[in-house]
């Protein structure tokens, strides 16, 4: 009985250590064979606010690498919403659509010009039922957002262009980076959240890890693009 035993513990320790092995494996391989680039080349255009913690500073532009190894630029106008364009609160000619959302809807890995809500606006100025090209986007989103930073920053900073349509783009992910709000406002009483934080990390340490890997992780990186 205790030959087996032994022999059932080493079986289970080879199965929990044979997958860190390879991984181990692949990831030094990966790194001296096909380094990953990724990160920010030079400026990062995100700042600190006290209740949404990651924000897009105004007039700012940055390079990066994304996921897929090209390099792209980011541009935030005055009001820090991505793209050059200057909106006027005045003009009431244009239809204005508000669009809210995350690292899919701010467009990380694709240029201004290739978002989503940038697409959109082409696409309907270039309807010709659409007469004077009067549909103008404003593209709000910022990385790591949930619904619950998206309430706050459109009432803080959308709501006064006045837009005519307000979209969300709405992603499972939103879910833990809710929760992960919640939980990290409900620990720090009531002084402002400026330290260094990873604004990602939900309640789980396991999704957690998996954030990093994604970030940090030249193997995974290197299957991304596969």
């Amino acid at each position: 009985m205790h030959k087996l035993l032994k022999e059932t513990g080493i079986i289970i320790l080879l199965v929990i250590i044979s997958p860190v092995i390879f991984f181990g494996i692949c990831e030094l391989t990966v790194r001296v064979f096909s380094p990953q680039l990724r990160g920010w080349i030079d400026e990062d255009p995100h700042g600190k606010h006290p209740v949404l913690e990651r924000i897009f500073r105004p007039n700012k532009t940055g390079s990066y690498y994304a996921p897929d190894g090209r390099v792209v630029t980011i541009h935030t106008n005055s009001n820090g919403f991505r793209g050059i364009i200057e909106y006027d609160l005045e003009d009431t000619s244009k239809f204005r659509i508000l669009g809210l959302g995350d690292s899919f809807t701010v467009g990380s890995g694709v240029d201004d010009d290739e978002t989503y809500l940038e697409v959109m606006e082409q696409v309907l100025n270039g309807n010709p039922e659409n007469l004077g090209n009067q549909t103008e986007t404003i593209n709000m989103g910022v990385d790591t957002y949930g619904t619950i930073k998206e309430r706050i920053y459109l009432e803080l900073s959308g709501l006064s262009f006045n837009p005519d349509l307000i979209t969300v783009g709405f992603l499972p992910n939103d879910l833990w980076d809710n929760l992960g709000w919640v939980n990290r406002h409900l620990s720090e009483s009531t002084e402002p959240i400026m330290k260094e934080i990873d604004d990602i990390s939900p309640l789980s340490s396991f999704v957690g890890w998996i954030y990093m890997l994604k970030s940090r992780s030249h193997f995974v990186m290197w299957l991304g693009k596969r």
